[in-house]
């Protein structure tokens, strides 16, 4: 993301981002101390989404900001980023998560499959095999 491999993409409550292919690297970020980023900062009603058709190629030390402090709307699961095929993944360390006002809802940030699903729930959830 961006020149040489460093910056910040964000997507905010109405934006959408389609590509063929994109790179999160922190190949250059390291050496110039700065770090490739990518930003999911939700609205009141929602957060928009990015798409790649082709190749998605996360490095390792690249970032993750899911900021969900402007949402007003209720419990929902929204897929933000889908990719044909994934190369790579967010360390656990390298997520950052702002979750809604008043921590109403618990606000988790996991892959199914080659989509990256932010969810925003309430309450308990047992599972039972």
């Amino acid at each position: 993301v961006g020149v040489d491999g460093s910056g910040e993409l964000a997507i905010g409550e109405t934006g959408r981002l389609e590509v063929k292919e994109l790179a999160l690297s922190n190949a250059v970020d390291r050496a110039a101390g700065t770090e490739t980023r990518m930003r999911f900062t939700f609205g009141p009603t929602g957060i928009g989404k990015a798409t790649v058709s082709e190749g998605l190629r996360i490095d390792p030390g690249a970032k993750l900001t899911v900021d969900a402090s402007a949402y007003a709307g209720g419990p929902k699961g929204f897929y933000v980023l889908e990719a044909a095929n994934r190369t790579g993944d967010f360390a656990e360390e390298d997520v950052t998560v702002i979750p809604p006002p008043d921590n109403r809802f618990k606000t988790s940030v996991r892959w199914r499959g080659n989509k990256l699903r932010v969810g925003l729930s309430e309450g308990m959830l047992m599972i039972v095999r």
